[in-house]
């Protein structure tokens, strides 16, 4: 699910820091906090493929990096940026949770966490589940089965893209290959391999081609049932309306119509939008 060799800009170095700064919020960093940031890189596969001598650099380069910033607090803006997909920033959630419960939670922390929770716009019944389950020590097995559900989810955000990328009324090669590029860097997106999201991508654009946009619209909200998830789809249509040179929500019209079927609020577009221009785009 996240495993694999480290690659530059990998979001498992940001992780990392995101566990390093909770350790540092308090300004004190407990011997319980080390076995939870220890038991995390040995246990969970999103740290798989990183030997012991890459994940000490990452920690060093945390500590590099907090510093340089002026504390954890004023580093999270930056982490944000560095994990823009909406699993990978649960992930940090869940761990920063668990750094924070390990020697008993201070205001200090619980300042970093709600902090943590904006600036990764966590949805607040997203982050109760992960709070909960990290006072279990189960937070990354929560994240991990929130992530399942998320797979679950990707033929219906597909779906989205795919009419993001014809709301002109004429599907293209070039819009499939735009989709299809967009996709490969799109964190949440890369449990699918080549041959899956070929396959994927084209059975979106058939589900999609000769029907009403409304129409399609109303079946992708009956299958997203949170707000977060809706507001997730909005990102995702964001992604290929900035691919094609938008800048702002409110100058697609089908954006617009999402906002009013997915019921989302103008503050909930211009995030999505906000958080739509982190992720790397590259067409084909």
């Amino acid at each position: 699910m996240y495993g694999g060799a480290l690659r530059p800009a990998d979001p498992r170095r940001y992780l990392i820091e995101a566990i390093v700064g909770a350790m540092q919020a308090d300004g004190v960093v407990a011997r319980e906090e080390l076995a939870v940031l220890e038991e995390n890189l040995q246990d969970h596969e999103m740290f798989s493929g990183l030997s012991p001598e890459v994940t000490r650099t990452l920690v060093e380069m945390a500590n590099d990096s907090i510093a340089l910033a002026g504390g954890p607090t004023r580093r999270i803006p930056y982490l944000a940026k560095g994990l823009p997909s909406r699993s990978h920033r649960m992930a940090a959630y869940a761990v920063a949770c668990e750094i924070a419960m390990a020697d008993g939670e201070t205001m200090e922390e619980r300042q970093y966490l709600n902090l943590m929770q904006r600036a990764f716009l966590i949805a607040d019944e997203d982050a109760a589940v992960i709070y909960g389950a990290a006072m279990r020590r189960q937070g990354m097995r929560e994240v991990e089965g929130m992530t399942r559900h998320l797979q679950g989810l990707m033929p219906f955000y597909l779906e989205a893209m795919a009419l993001m990328a014809c709301a002109d009324g004429n599907i293209t090669a070039a819009e499939r290959a735009a989709v299809r590029g967009v996709l490969k860097n799109v964190g949440d997106m890369q449990v699918l391999g080549d041959r899956e999201l070929e396959s994927s991508v084209e059975a979106a654009f058939r589900r999609i081609e000769g029907k009403d946009p409304d129409a399609c619209l109303k079946q992708i909200t009956r299958a997203l049932e949170t707000v977060s998830d809706r507001y997730w789809a909005i990102v995702y249509m964001g992604i290929i309306a900035i691919a094609d040179g938008y800048t702002q929500w409110r100058q697609v019209w089908l954006l617009g119509s999402g906002q009013e079927y997915l019921g989302l609020t103008d503050e909930h577009m211009d995030r999505a939008m906000e958080t739509a221009r982190l992720f790397p785009i590259r067409k084909e």
